[in-house]
């Protein structure tokens, strides 16, 4: 839209775009009424397809774009009045907010249309939201990937480290007997020669 109303030379939209020249001005009340019918058409078929059809797998812990915007916004005001609510009402309001939230995006419609400037502000905007949360959706992928690696890596040196402690004190007791062991082998022939010798001098 920005292109085709902002960009094109008026020859060229009259020529390429005929129905952009046509329309002067943007009927923000049709506009309104036409993505309403479509939007609840969407969410009607939404509920049925996942919050009703797939409720088992919902309870198990599924995640949907409902059950991760109550968790999100549980702190916050619209989140506690939400949560607040008896079932089935969560969806319901949640519904009603998102339609809310469409008409507020909406209504600057005609601004855009009819505004070079405001629409150039607007989908530069846009253009770098977007980037943000792309460049942090890849940060945070990558880091939590990285982190888990790291927490991987320090537990399988935690085990190597206490395997080989383990077998250093293994060790140290096997040595301990050994020498244990040795020391009363060592004490029984020194026994045994002075019992010898005192025979053969009793002998003599």
């Amino acid at each position: 839209m920005y292109v085709i109303t902002h960009q094109l030379p008026y020859d060229y939209k009259l020529t390429r775009f005929s129905g952009s020249i046509k329309l002067q001005r943007w009927d923000i009340m049709y506009g309104i009424f036409n993505t309403s019918i479509l939007y609840f058409a969407w969410q009607l078929c939404y509920h049925y397809f996942i919050t009703i059809r797939k409720a088992d797998k919902i309870k198990k812990g599924k995640m949907t774009s409902f059950e991760y915007l109550r968790k999100a916004f549980a702190e916050r005001p619209i989140g506690k009045f939400v949560n607040s609510l008896p079932e089935p009402f969560p969806v319901v309001a949640f519904t009603i907010i998102q339609y809310g939230f469409q008409l507020i995006t909406m209504s600057v419609c005609p601004f855009l249309y009819s505004y070079k400037h405001v629409c150039s502000l607007f989908v530069s905007f846009i253009f770098l939201c977007a980037t943000y949360n792309g460049a942090t959706y890849y940060v945070d992928f990558y880091g939590k990937k990285f982190q888990r690696e790291v927490m991987k890596l320090q537990e399988e040196i935690e085990l190597l480290h206490s395997a080989s402690e383990h077998d250093h004190e293994k060790r140290g007791e096997l040595q301990k007997d050994k020498k244990v062991s040795d020391d009363g082998i060592s004490c029984t022939d020194m026994q045994r020669r002075r019992i010898d010798s005192i025979s053969v001098s009793e002998i003599i």
